[in-house]
């Protein structure tokens, strides 16, 4: 809910703001000039409202099931990874020298999702979700036919930019999304679903007693 918040909260504030827009867009010259926080500012951009529907659209899709999986901070890490190799490969291949929107992101949801599917097909299957291989086909068919759609004659897609953002996707599920096994767990031995990514997200830091203000509370009170 956050990105597609932010998606469209940015287009609203930005999207009549020409000078704005190419200010924040991921332009290859710029880029080369050492403005790389385009790389970031560029996902939350898009050129038109039929842009924008289109990449909501497919955001609220596949965003709500990865979050669920993924749990909203390794989700906004991918998202982040994502959008921003997108436009590394773009950008690094000399494509699309300025363009905006969160497609890239997108495909590193599609690509994060399908190493968790491949990675956890067997807990995944063992606890019910018997439609693992029906989902890897869907999310290959649907990126091969936004490839194709890209390659046609008068596409205005990024194509590199998506593939920039599936390979990064899938890399960063790879090392910090859930790997699932089945463990006893307890002093009682139950058996429960364990994470061990292979590499964790450090845990917040926990908030800090306020003993001193509860006190102060106390007093007031008496």
């Amino acid at each position: 809910d956050a990105m597609l918040v932010g998606n469209v909260a940015s287009f609203a504030a930005f999207h009549s703001r020409k000078r704005v827009m190419t200010a924040l867009a991921k332009w290859n010259f710029a880029l080369s000039q050492g403005q790389y926080y385009r790389l970031v500012t560029a996902c939350f951009l898009h050129a038109s409202p039929a842009h924008l529907l289109v990449n909501c659209v497919s955001l609220n899709s596949i965003g709500p099931t990865v979050e669920l999986f993924f749990g909203s901070r390794r989700f906004a890490l991918l998202y982040f990874v994502s959008g921003v190799s997108g436009n590394l490969l773009s950008w690094g291949l000399g494509r699309a020298p300025l363009s905006v929107g969160a497609s890239g992101a997108i495909f590193g949801l599609m690509g994060g999702w399908g190493v968790f599917l491949a990675t956890n097909k067997p807990v995944l299957e063992v606890h019910g979700f018997h439609r693992v291989e029906d989902t890897l086909g869907a999310l290959v068919r649907t990126c091969a036919l936004n490839i194709a759609i890209g390659l046609s004659p008068g596409s205005h897609l990024d194509n590199f930019g998506h593939l920039g953002g599936l390979m990064g996707g899938a890399i960063c599920a790879s090392l910090i999304g859930p790997r699932l096994r089945d463990a006893r767990v307890g002093f009682g031995g139950t058996m429960a679903i364990v994470d061990e990514p292979v590499i964790a997200l450090p845990n917040p830091a926990p908030p800090r007693p306020q003993r001193n203000r509860n006190r102060t509370t106390q007093r007031r009170l008496l």
